[in-house]
């Protein structure tokens, strides 16, 4: 038996194994460049395979979102998980270190959609586990940012470098982009995944402490993004609570900041400085940038606000902070954004401590 199809004019001199492989009987070139190929496999499988090659046509993207026209066909192999494929063009001698415009490798390809068993052939064929693409992001940046724990585990068993180029520690405490959160089918089983994902890295000797160009270490991230789970396990681990990122704000100040009541309640009880950097009593009465307000529930936010500072309030936070730039006290910030309802919790809880005080005060002067 025998079928027809279409090679390129170079493929013999490139590919010499194909011809024997596959049975090539006859070839036909064209002016075009083209060729007419009789193929006689060896098995209706082999005919399977090899029209899968032939008719690779959607690319992988580039960075910028333009198709990837040069891709090399192992890289679209390994992006769509064809494992049969794969395997046939490594046996054609494919460069298994091939990679899109983008600089994402076969395996990089592989991590990104979650294909584990074509991740362990593309190691087992000795493929470079620690490759950086052109943002500087390795194939376990890839597994761990998606949440692809299974291939995560592989890539760190088959010894990944759980800290080379930008930390796959701290990407796996980020919120997905706005452009990929429609490839998320539940967002909630996604950060379970996650924290499975941060803990491989934590036991496969990540620098949980590491931070990315604005100072924020993971701890950072997770407060940003709400996540306790995550913020509780890298507690237990012991990494510092009260560091300060380059704006002098700590993970505490940037849970208060977006309104992330579980976290900021979670780094309280843990016991992170309440006055430490930038005061978070400050921060919980700034206003967002005019970006973030499209997006957020703005009831709902300084709703949760109010509840971040009377937490402030009992951990006795300084409610006579003032903002250095604008020379204002957290009541009048609060204020300046019409948001009386925390001015009044700040004032009252600010009177308070001044009538425990005089209190204290009295009893000790009535003590012999």
């Amino acid at each position: 038996m025998a079928t027809v199809t279409r090679l390129p004019k170079d493929a013999k001199a490139a590919r010499p194994g194909l011809f024997d492989v596959l049975h090539i009987v006859s070839v036909h070139f064209t002016d075009e460049g083209n060729a007419a190929v009789c193929i006689c496999p060896r098995t209706w499988r082999d005919v399977r395979i090899w029209t899968a090659i032939i008719e690779m046509r959607h690319k992988p993207k580039r960075a910028d979102g333009e198709v990837d026209m040069e891709a090399p066909r192992l890289v679209i192999a390994c992006e769509r998980g064809k494992l049969d494929v794969a395997q046939r063009l490594l046996d054609l001698g494919a460069n298994i270190e091939a990679a899109s415009a983008s600089g994402n490798t076969a395996l990089a390809l592989a991590c990104i959609n979650g294909h584990e068993h074509m991740s362990s052939l593309l190691l087992d064929r000795h493929a470079n586990i620690d490759v950086l693409n052109n943002d500087n992001r390795s194939a376990l940046f890839h597994a761990c940012y998606w949440a692809n724990v299974k291939v995560v585990r592989v890539l760190l068993e088959r010894g990944a470098n759980a800290n080379l180029g930008l930390p796959p520690i701290l990407d796996a405490c980020q919120e997905v982009h706005e452009d990929y959160r429609a490839q998320v089918d539940d967002m909630s089983t996604f950060w379970a995944r996650r924290l499975q994902v941060v803990r491989l890295l934590a036991d496969h000797n990540a620098n949980l402490n590491v931070v990315d160009e604005d100072g924020r270490a993971a701890l950072t991230i997770a407060s940003e993004c709400n996540q306790v789970d995550i913020i509780n396990f890298l507690l237990d681990r012991d990494v510092d609570l009260d560091a300060l990122n380059n704006n002098n704000a700590s993970a505490l100040c940037q849970a208060c900041f977006y309104a992330n009541v579980e976290a900021a309640c979670v780094l309280l009880a843990r016991g992170a400085n309440v006055n430490l950097g930038e005061p978070p009593i400050l921060e919980v009465c700034r206003s967002l940038n005019a970006d973030d307000q499209a997006e957020a529930d703005m009831t709902t936010f300084w709703a949760n606000r109010c509840e971040i500072v009377i937490e402030l309030v009992r951990h006795n936070a300084n409610l006579d902070a003032v903002d250095v730039k604008l020379g204002l006290t957290p009541v009048q910030l609060a204020i300046r954004n019409n948001q009386q309802a925390i001015a009044a919790v700040i004032q009252t809880g600010s009177a308070f401590k001044t009538a425990i005080l005089r209190a204290r005060e009295q009893l000790a002067a009535a003590s012999p």
